[in-house]
């Protein structure tokens, strides 16, 4: 697992993430590289029963909800959700991506896919003289 990006969707602001996360899901369910997929992580905002139900029977997917331990306090690294947020940051980091210039959904949905095959060819060919993405480095 390294963080993928696997579909987008770009909807406006207004528009209930839980059913914007179903509408994403039946698109990959819908990819022919999706048989092999099992299990979806998500944070608290997708928790419920109800939501994990419907996603197991209409998809076959299980959903496992990655949840911080009530009893800590302060930062902590949860597992498998450093990946998403890596993504976003690289995504972030991005020229394009750093406001939201567009004004069409489906040149949102282009510029992610390109940002994100440009943060795979930089791990396939990294430049010789670029240390890692997230030092800072004095001009």
């Amino acid at each position: 697992m390294s963080g993928n990006l696997l579909e987008a969707i770009v909807v406006p602001a207004n528009i209930d993430e839980r059913t914007c996360a179903l509408c994403l899901l039946v698109q990959v369910k819908k990819a022919p590289w999706s048989r092999n997929l099992q299990t979806i992580f998500a944070d608290n905002g997708f928790g419920g029963a109800q939501f994990e139900q419907q996603i197991k029977e209409q998809l076959g997917y299980t959903l496992e909800i990655v949840r911080r331990d009530a009893t800590q306090e302060g930062f902590i690294v949860l597992p498998k959700r450093w990946l998403i947020e890596q993504v976003f940051g690289c995504q972030g980091r991005n020229r394009r991506l750093a406001k939201d210039y567009e004004q069409k959904q489906y040149i949102s949905r282009a510029t992610i896919q390109v940002a994100n095959i440009h943060r795979w060819l930089r791990r396939l060919k990294p430049m010789p003289s670029q240390g890692p993405p997230f030092r800072y480095r004095n001009p």
